[in-house]
């Protein structure tokens, strides 16, 4: 691996829905604008652009709420591009 390569991470927000009630918390619990095929594609194209330049891919984070806690989190785990 060379030296000169930049890392990056993403952190994806494709949770939403939680049961709890935080003091300024922004996680989308009416479970609207759902993380579709499309944006999974998206991502995929972003990403691969990124290898092939002087970045390379670090860590990435599923958000914004804790996979347990977010409603669709077996949704998102299940689907086969994603």
């Amino acid at each position: 691996m060379s030296l000169n390569k930049l890392r990056f991470n993403f952190n994806l927000e494709v949770l939403n829905g939680c049961r709890w009630s935080c003091v300024g918390c922004y996680v989308n619990k009416k479970e609207a604008n759902m993380f579709s095929i499309e944006d999974i594609y998206n991502f995929q194209k972003l990403s691969k652009s990124l290898k092939q330049s002087d970045y390379i891919p670090s860590i990435l984070i599923l958000g914004p709420t804790d996979i347990f806690t977010a409603n669709n989190s077996l949704n998102i785990l299940r689907e086969k591009e994603f």
